[in-house]
């Protein structure tokens, strides 16, 4: 795993990250160290990478969040243009934002920006990749399984078994590519299904998928 910067309360310490299990203690609230941050608006700003049909539904449940808290909601499409995110991300912590949420299109990119809107206290959430507070993930192995029995159910049911298959991934991000390890695991299983394609599109969105 690359290093990246870590933060603790306001020193920046190089670490490698949790690369194994481990048990951390109970949140302490009354700690001297956990003091609400200072000089922070009440607002929330996602940081929007594309308007997938995903995103689209984590931006109107962030938005109905903020609003039952009182939170001055902003979205900031960057429309798959890492610069574009990154320069939001930047005006986001120079207009002292109390929470951000992203979804990185480049996530060593957008780091520093998000290193830096922590280091002032601005809650950080992101859609899988870190750096962040707490980051959005699900058993990805299990996903994909679960998807690619889907798929082969339909194929032995509708099609005799019989299918040629394309699959359109995501694996160059490393935390994606155990749920497409598990749908070529599922899919090999049958034995007149052949995966004629594998694809890594360079953006994840449907037009791209369609190219």
């Amino acid at each position: 795993m690359a290093s990246f910067y870590a933060v603790f309360g306001s020193y920046p310490v190089k670490a490698e990250g949790i690369t194994t299990p481990l048990k951390l203690p109970a949140f302490d609230s009354k700690a001297a160290t956990c003091k609400p941050p200072v000089g922070l608006d009440r607002s929330l700003v996602f940081l929007q990478d594309n308007d997938r049909q995903f995103m689209e539904g984590v931006k109107f449940g962030l938005a109905q969040a903020a609003e039952r808290r009182g939170l001055k909601f902003t979205d900031e499409l960057a429309e798959d243009a890492s610069s574009k995110m990154v320069a939001a991300a930047d005006a986001a912590v120079a207009n002292n934002a109390g929470a951000l949420v992203a979804a990185p299109i480049d996530a060593l990119a957008l780091a520093p920006s998000l290193l830096a809107a922590i280091a002032k206290g601005t809650y950080v959430g992101t859609v899988v990749p870190p750096p962040a507070v707490t980051i959005l993930n699900a058993p990805q192995y299990l996903t994909g399984e679960r998807l690619a029995q889907a798929a082969s159910e339909f194929i032995i049911e509708k099609l005799d078994g019989r299918a040629n298959v394309v699959l359109l991934t995501h694996d160059s991000l490393q935390f994606l590519a155990p749920r497409f390890k598990a749908m070529r695991d599922v899919l090999g299983r049958l034995p007149d299904v052949r995966i004629v394609a594998d694809i890594s599109p360079a953006l994840s969105t449907s037009r791209e998928g369609t190219r």
